[in-house]
């Protein structure tokens, strides 16, 4: 599977993830060096927050 990157947003910034796990879903939050960016919500599938990632 290729997959194209249309933006590079983050390009030469720092990413920063937050989780808040339980044990059915996690709340991931991801940030910018100046703003947030996403918070949203996920199934607990490590292999599937990475790919997204």
């Amino acid at each position: 599977m290729q997959r194209k990157d249309s933006q590079k947003i983050f390009e030469g910034q720092s990413v920063y993830v937050g989780i808040d796990y339980h044990k059915k879903s996690w709340k991931v939050s991801i940030y910018g060096e100046q703003y947030e960016h996403k918070t949203m919500s996920r199934d607990p599938d490590a292999e599937q927050l990475v790919r997204y990632l």
